[in-house]
C-alpha cells in the first residue's frame, strides 16, 4: 500500500514538476481574474434595494462571483424565504448562460413553452 501510493505521488508530481521548470512561461498556465469585493457587492445590493423601494417593491437579491460562488445574499423585509433561494438561481443562471435576467425573463414571456395556464 505505502508503494502504491509513492508510486501514485510521483506520477501526480511529475506535471507540476514540469510546470515549475518552466518559469519564463508560466503565463501560459496561470489567469488572472478581477473579483468583486464584499464591500462593492453591499454597494451594489443597496443600489438594487433603493431602486426596488423606489418602484414600491421589497426584494431579495443575490450576488455571484464569476464561478457562481455566492458573495452576498439578503432578503428583503416580508419577502417569502423562498425568494432568496429564487434570487440565488436567477443569478446562477443569468451568469451561467451570460444572459442578463431581464432579457431572461422577455425571453420566457415571448416563448409558448412558458405559458401560464390557468384551471
Amino acid at each position: 500500500m505505502i508503494l502504491k501510493s509513492f508510486i501514485v505521488f510521483i506520477f501526480m508530481a511529475l506535471p507540476v514538476a514540469a510546470f515549475a521548470q518552466d518559469k519564463n512561461n508560466e503565463d501560459q498556465y496561470l489567469t488572472t481574474n478581477r473579483q468583486l469585493t464584499l464591500k462593492s457587492a453591499y454597494a451594489l445590493a443597496e443600489t438594487a434595494r433603493a431602486k426596488a423601494a423606489a418602484m414600491g417593491k421589497q426584494v431579495s437579491i443575490a450576488i455571484l462571483d464569476q464561478s457562481g460562488v455566492t458573495i452576498l445574499i439578503t432578503g428583503g423585509d416580508g419577502v417569502g424565504p423562498h425568494n432568496t433561494e429564487a434570487a440565488r438561481r436567477k443569478a446562477y443562471t443569468a451568469l451561467s448562460t451570460k444572459t442578463a435576467t431581464l432579457t431572461l425573463a422577455r425571453n420566457a414571456k415571448m416563448s409558448g413553452d412558458s405559458e401560464t395556464y390557468q384551471s
